[in-house]
């Protein structure tokens, strides 16, 4: 149990709530709930009597109530409890002859409740607790907010050994402040959504909020991960989750949808008033997208919404009549929940023109064109004529190696611009784009689309290229040029408007593709073609879809995937495998793509299903690819590559695209470099599988060498596999580094690994040129940190480090993370004076030994600089020397406090004592 107890005690997040819970109790010893001994403060409840609600929304008429006993002095379960049910469908209960040893007691209501969303009882049961003191209370309601504080309760009671009353006053202000929720409310037990006042409408914000567009299951998770967050850090940091809240808050928001929520609960005939929980509703999605507040101040000022992870990111908000609302966009009833079907529409798109716009707005990209993302990588903008022309560049995301594929992608492209209001203008000549890569040759002619809405006008022009890479492999691509501007900026034939054409009536000069085969066509009516592709002189042709629907969670994904193999299942295909994802050259897809089958006479019919996801901003979704096989034809890779068909396997290890190859020798020697993510243990993995595939490629080993193959700080060995083939020298080189990453939204590291690959062909009849300078491991950037310093490294977990080559010396920050609590920072002074007593036993003597603030240590280690936190507290700086024969050591010894900012403005405090162990050369 001493094991388990430092494990929970250390930081790390816990195993589940209510395991968590029992274990932090456990680990306590013998100390009385609230932090007293013996049995002070314990008082028996007898012949007692427990009333009150139980409320998600409210619990129905026979859902279980339950009273159990804890104990008063480790606040564990007895195992006593006394049992009773809902009355009626307003979720009351009453708890008659109750005897408890101690006044503590968990309350606990399990059943279905009325969801506030639908109005309708939940598809499933829900449980809700509540953690009370009893000594002077006979009412006790169980909801949301005493279920979210619960854990973070039970944490300070036995790990803080605050008093009951104490942890829940502070809980109750942590769950309300994670929702930007302040007030001086009453306590949690007494709050009733049913009854008006500020903490009764706050406690069914926070109901409203976290079922948002979410089922039972779904509520449940959120409930579970928000109070395993809450229960140690006191906070609750899942950015990605409360952005989609933020979203749903938003959208109903702004179409009055919250008006329905009111009367569902007004319909259920239990409050008089329902309490004004729109106006917490509200701030959580003004404060998520950094609005702020609305008022009479800031009345017509416009703010962008600077949430990255949000559906809604950079769209345009301006304050009116006390609201945050999209320009040009009026206010919607309930009732009004239809959408223009059109692309370009006045409602919305945001007027980069309206005199409400805030002075950085025209740099925006217009919301309504993001859909370009889908096709091409957009760069810009570039501003013309004192600001009413701006330009964005766009390279397209198909590097292809033949021009079928590369225009298919294109006739994509238009038939979606179709969709979207454009119209075929004209062609120009394309002596005005430039290209992003060196060397890249243009067709001549570009080819125009244009829509208007209102006052602003969008161009759209798409030139046909070639990036040669080398070799002879070039990569077919598109640039596509973006204008929007004000309308007369220039003279402009187009006055249609944009809701009066279609996909249909668009000149398509791409436009090669042959229709599906009818076994298929059902797929032009559900998904997204993307592009298509015909192989093998024919005997193969390929199109590629994806979902038009981008999901917010995984399990969103999921269900739209299993409909799609629903579906095709119905249509006679059957499941064949899975192989490597060879339809995506995209970071964010899968390694897996699942394979169906159907075949009828000679004609074999494939469609392989590959899901995607980009968690950072919940998107998730997949691709599909559709194949058609002819005459037995044997099905062949379509996975594009810069790579010379010798390298060609090389390419599904690739996780990020590749970068541009680099010529030596007068391009007789060609590289490419690629970098892969922190993969951890996965490295291994990747790297026996790499090895193993070149191997049965007829590459053998060739050695190693120290790592001089790329411009990297790391010094660990390379390994060389080559193969000699047609007068060419083909080599793979790979190497595995350590790393340490954050995941920028708390403040726990971890040591990972991460994986180079560099890339060579070489004529045979030439030596390898270098690809890097030689790294000189004896300079300050490079070199190891000395033996007989080498305890340093061994005695603490982290590393940072730092050189300069005049003068030249090099330092080493080894730091041990002691815990997150400023109020802790005795346990960190105590892990500094042993570092201090480790340094004097390895030979160093001690110069100075001097007391600093927090704001003097920062100035002594970052040149006068400081972070503005304020802290409050002094630690030791130990200072030591050692004279050897070619350097000068010194270490600093120290504990330090640092405050951390994350992501969406998470903020935090790291404790850790470090030794800074510096040496210069003589």
């Amino acid at each position: 149990m001493k094991n388990v107890c430092k494990f929970f005690k250390s930081g790390f997040v816990y195993a589940s709530a209510f395991a968590a819970m029992s274990l932090l109790a456990a680990c306590s010893g013998d100390n009385v709930a609230g932090g007293a001994s013996g049995d002070a403060g314990i008082i028996a409840v007898t012949d007692w009597e427990v009333a009150g609600v139980s409320q998600k929304g409210p619990f129905v008429t026979g859902s279980a109530v339950t009273v159990q006993e804890l104990d008063g002095i480790t606040l564990k379960q007895t195992g006593k409890s006394f049992k009773g049910t809902i009355k009626s469908d307003k979720g009351d209960f009453a708890i008659k002859d109750i005897n408890l040893e101690s006044q503590y007691a968990i309350l606990e209501a399990s059943g279905y409740y009325r969801d506030e969303i639908s109005g309708k009882k939940s598809s499933s049961q829900v449980t809700l607790r509540a953690l009370t003191d009893l000594k002077d209370r006979k009412h006790v309601n169980i909801n949301l907010l005493t279920h979210l504080e619960y854990e973070r309760v039970m944490y300070l009671v036995t790990e803080k050994k605050k008093s009951i009353a104490e942890a829940k006053e502070q809980a109750e202000k942590e769950v309300l402040a994670t929702f930007g929720i302040e007030g001086d409310f009453a306590e949690s037990e007494d709050l009733n959504i049913f009854e008006t006042g500020d903490g009764n409408a706050a406690l069914l914000a926070i109901s409203v909020l976290l079922q948002s567009d979410v089922d039972v299951a779904g509520l449940t998770e959120r409930m579970g991960e928000f109070s395993i967050s809450l229960a140690e850090g006191g906070s609750w940091d899942d950015a990605d989750v409360k952005t989609a809240i933020a979203d749903w808050a938003c959208d109903v928001d702004l179409k009055g949808s919250l008006s329905k929520v009111r009367k569902n609960v007004e319909d259920w005939k239990y409050a008089d008033t329902v309490p004004a929980f729109e106006k917490y509703v509200t701030n959580f999605w003004w404060n998520n997208y950094g609005l702020g507040v609305c008022n009479e101040k800031r009345k017509n000022e416009t703010k962008r919404n600077v949430n990255k992870l949000s559906k809604l990111y950079n769209e345009y908000f301006v304050c009116e009549n006390g609201r945050w609302v999209i320009p040009g966009d009026e206010p919607k009833s309930s009732s009004d929940n239809a959408s223009s079907s059109s692309g370009v529409s006045s409602s919305s798109v945001y007027n980069p023109y309206n005199s409400s716009s805030s002075r950085d707005s025209l740099s925006e990209f217009p919301s309504n064109l993001r859909f370009l993302e889908d096709f091409c990588y957009i760069r810009g903008p570039v501003v013309y004529g004192g600001g009413e022309q701006r330009v964005w560049t766009c390279t397209s995301w198909a590097n292809v190696h033949d021009t079928a594929t590369r225009d298919s992608a294109l006739s994509a492209l238009v038939d979606t611009l179709g969709a979207k209001g454009f119209v075929f203008e004209k062609t120009m000549l394309s002596d005005s784009l430039k290209s992003f890569y060196l060397h890249s040759f243009y067709d001549s002619l570009s080819y125009i689309y244009s829509a208007k809405n209102g006052d602003v006008v969008y161009k759209i022009a798409m030139t046909k290229t070639l990036s040669p890479a080398g070799l002879g492999y070039g990569a077919y691509m598109f640039d596509v040029v973006i204008f929007v501007m004000k309308d007369g900026f220039e003279d402009l034939p187009i006055s249609m408007s944009s809701s009066a054409v279609s996909s249909s009536s668009v000149y398509n000069p791409f436009d090669t593709v042959p229709e599906l085969p009818v076994e298929m066509a059902f797929l032009d009516s559900s998904y997204k073609r993307m592009s298509y592709a015909s192989m093998g002189e024919g005997k193969q042709k390929v199109w590629f879809y994806s979902n038009k629907t981008k999901y917010s969670f995984v399990e969103s994904q999921d269900s739209a995937a299993s409909e799609f193999v629903k579906n095709i299942g119905r249509r006679g295909f059957s499941y064949e495998g899975t192989v490597r994802n060879d339809s995506a050259r995209c970071d964010y897809y899968d390694d897996t793509s699942y394979v169906y089958v159907m075949e009828k006479g000679d004609v074999v019919y494939k469609l392989a299903l590959t899901k995607g996801a980009t968690p950072s901003i919940s998107n998730y979704g997949f691709s599909i690819k559709a194949v058609v096989l002819k005459d037995g034809f044997k099905e062949l890779s379509t996975k594009t590559s810069v790579l010379p068909d010798e390298l060609f396997f090389v390419d599904k290890f690739l996780t990020k695209p590749i970068k541009p190859a680099e010529e030596y020798a007068d391009g007789k020697q060609t590289v490419w470099r690629v970098e892969g993510p922190a993969c951890g243990g996965g490295c291994d993995s990747f790297m026996n599988e790499l090895v193993s595939d070149a191997k049965e490629n007829g590459f053998v080993f060739s050695g190693t060498y120290s790592n001089d193959s790329l411009d990297n700080e790391y010094t660990g060995d390379s390994h060389v596999y080559s193969k000699t083939s047609d007068g060419k020298v083909y080599s793979v080189v790979f190497t595995k580094e350590e790393t340490v990453v954050y995941n920028g939204l708390t403040p726990v590291p971890y040591h990972s690994y991460m994986y180079f690959i560099k890339l060579i062909v070489r004529d045979a009849n030439i030596d390898e040129v270098p690809t890097e300078k030689k790294k000189d491991y004896d300079s300050p950037k490079y070199r190891e940190i000395p033996e007989d310093l080498k305890f340093v490294v061994d005695s603490t977990q982290l590393m940072t480090r730092a050189f300069s080559n005049d003068p030249k010396w090099t330092v080493w920050v080894r730091s041990t993370l002691v815990n997150y609590d400023s109020t802790l920072f005795d346990e960190v002074l105590a892990v500094a004076d042993d570092y201090a007593a480790l340094v004097t036993s390895n030979g160093l003597t001690l110069k100075s030994k001097e007391t600093l603030t927090m704001n003097e240590l920062e100035k002594k280690l970052y040149n006068n600089n400081t972070s503005g936190w304020n802290f409050g507290v002094e630690t030791t700086v130990y200072t030591f020397e050692k004279d050897v024969e070619k350097f000068r050591y010194e270490i600093l010894v120290y504990a330090i406090i640092e405050g951390k900012s994350g992501n969406l403005g998470s903020r935090w405090v790291e404790c850790r004592a470090d030794i800074r162990a510096t040496i210069y050369d003589k």
